[in-house]
């Protein structure tokens, strides 16, 4: 079940066809030839009468790449569902060779979109930054007034790390969920001495909250 769920989940990355049928060498025979009173009486009917059955429509290259896109959300949402059902499951992906580094070509990790996010969004929200700063400074309005700006408007290194929308923005998150349910993701320092956001949660009320507080302090 995982190889094909492998298969399908490159199928929607890559644009791979690998349920498209082998060419035949099977040549139909030639129809035989008619006259003119035969084609015309036999137009849209065959030699019973009946209407002939209509052709399937090939789907153009706009469907055809929504579909391979769809196919590979529903695989990482359905890989997602099984690492959250149970923790042997989550051992089987970890230990099924090739899912993973799939999983990773899905998510915002994937190579492509660091490039993209390093050298294309990351430049052009600095642009867009500053573009809005000249403007606000010739209107004669400051950053801290109380207009309504985004947060990525005024940090473009979180604009640019954001996800994008859609159903390919669908996919990418729910990759980086199953790649973080999964324990892939390793939390690595972005500045010296950066340690990170250390949480502490204490849970209880009533006596055993005051013991937990008074044993804090």
């Amino acid at each position: 079940l995982l190889s094909d769920l492998i298969t399908l989940l490159r199928y929607g990355q890559r644009g791979l066809q690998p349920f498209a049928p082998a060419p035949s060498t099977f040549s139909p025979p030639k129809p035989k030839a008619q006259s003119l009173k035969e084609r015309l009486v036999g137009i849209g009917t065959n030699n019973a009468g009946k209407k002939r059955p209509a052709k399937p429509k090939r789907l153009g290259r706009r469907a055809m790449r929504e579909a391979r896109t769809r196919s590979a959300l529903y695989v990482v949402q359905l890989l997602l569902a099984m690492s959250v059902a149970s923790d042997a499951a989550v051992n089987t992906i970890r230990a099924t060779s090739g899912l993973t580094d799939t999983v990773v070509g899905a998510s915002s990790y994937a190579r492509k979109e660091k490039f993209r996010r390093r050298w294309i969004r990351y430049p052009a929200e600095v642009v867009k930054k500053r573009l809005g700063t000249n403007k606000n400074s010739q209107d004669g309005t400051s950053e801290d007034s109380d207009t309504d700006e985004s947060e990525g408007s005024t940090k473009p290194f979180i604009a640019a790390a954001k996800v994008g929308k859609g159903i390919e923005g669908e996919i990418q998150r729910t990759s980086n969920m199953l790649l973080a349910a999964i324990g892939h993701n390793i939390w690595v320092p972005k500045s010296p001495n950066q340690r990170g956001l250390r949480i502490l949660s204490l849970d209880g009320g009533g006596s055993r909250g005051i013991t937990a507080i008074t044993s804090m302090s």
